[in-house]
């Protein structure tokens, strides 16, 4: 296994070798690190089910699900995006009794659980200037749209 140096001096090296400046190297690194990550998540990610292995309603059915309770059956059954990749709206869509159970807890969300509501993953979404950008273009070309069948209606 290359110790960290050697993977430091092989860095170096490449980006000497691409002819990227020295005021460039960390914008670079900063892009490739990115593109790594985002690269690595997609292959490490599961997509979301497009229906539940089984409703929090029928975990009595299931022995090793009987006694959980919302939280405990939400790590068993979707672990995996409970990082903020599934909204509380796609748990609604997947499990309405989970749904429904998760709505009438009392009390806080425990840290490990993150379900954001509808607006909190548009919040995200519009977070980052692309985003912004492509809603700022939809709503523009929307209007335009509305105004021209406006003008042939008249």
């Amino acid at each position: 296994m290359n110790s960290r140096e050697d993977i430091i001096s092989a860095i170096k090296a490449a980006l000497i070798a691409q002819g990227i400046p020295k005021s460039n190297w960390a914008a670079t690194l900063s892009e490739v690190t990115a593109h790594v990550s985002k690269e690595t998540q997609s292959q490490t990610k599961q997509p979301l089910p497009n229906k539940a292995r089984i409703t929090y309603a029928e975990r009595a059915d299931d022995p090793k699900l009987a006694g959980l309770g919302i939280f405990d059956f939400l790590r068993a059954e979707y672990g995996p995006w409970l990082d903020g990749t599934m909204s509380r709206k796609i748990l609604g869509q997947l499990d309405k009794s989970a749904y429904r159970a998760l709505y009438n807890v009392e009390g806080p969300m425990p840290d490990d659980i993150c379900l954001p509501i509808i607006r909190e993953v548009n919040d995200r979404a519009l977070a980052t200037d692309k985003t912004r950008r492509e809603v700022m273009r939809l709503a523009s070309a929307n209007a335009r749209r509305k105004r021209a069948a406006k003008s042939r209606v008249l």
